[in-house]
């Protein structure tokens, strides 16, 4: 009998435990627009792609978060970005050769970035109230079925309306997500795009309305 007590005493702790941790995070909702672009190099001329489509959820214990003191931060996050909402600089021409490199017609997974957010921490104190917060992220990033982990350094900023905006930069290669560089048959084969880009993103968000 005194096991059973026992048992139980730690489950209903637990219990509440779990959803007092759930709690202390505040959701939050994409709102458009978005801003995701892609920057690289080519044999002929830099190029760009940008789009304004970034859906998503993300989760923070928002006290925390705007207290501004570095050391992590509970955090969860899903964002996703369709390939098909990327435009090149370089116009229509250049995103038929982009979707064909990244294959979006052979599978659903090819169609879209995804990030998934594990752990976020606070690495520097803004200078006042309200100036971006500078952070470390990471997380999966999931480009053309190929999911690698990656530390991404982002700001989050507390903007109008209790909003959220987030901004993020990286620097990757396609070929460690599969991917080979364009060679665009319309220059003959004489465009060589480099392997490096930069990525980055502009993301606000805002407290999810409670049913």
């Amino acid at each position: 009998m005194k096991n059973i007590i026992t048992r139980t005493i730690i489950g209903l702790t637990l219990a509440v435990a779990l959803t007092a941790s759930a709690q202390t995070l505040t959701e939050y909702k994409a709102k458009p627009p978005g801003k995701a672009r892609v920057e690289g190099t080519s044999s002929i001329h830099d190029w760009w792609v940008e789009g304004q489509i970034i859906s998503g959820l993300f989760s923070v214990d928002k006290e925390t978060l705007l207290k501004g003191q570095p050391g992590d931060v509970k955090a969860t996050a899903k964002v996703i970005i369709p390939i098909s909402s990327l435009h090149s600089s370089s116009g229509s021409a250049m995103d038929s050769v982009m979707y064909d490199y990244m294959e979006v017609e052979k599978q659903a997974d090819y169609r879209r970035i995804v990030y998934m957010l594990d752990s976020l921490k606070i690495t520097k104190a803004p200078a006042k109230a309200g100036d971006p917060i500078e952070c470390v992220s990471k997380g999966d990033l999931v480009i053309h079925g190929v999911t690698n982990k990656i530390d991404m350094p982002v700001t989050i900023q507390p903007v109008e309306d209790d909003c959220l905006l987030i901004k993020g930069q990286i620097k990757l290669k396609m070929t460690s997500f599969n991917i080979k560089p364009p060679e665009p048959k319309i220059g003959l084969g004489l465009i060589k795009t480099g392997d490096d880009i930069n990525v980055s993103v502009e993301w606000k968000v805002a407290p999810a309305k409670k049913d």
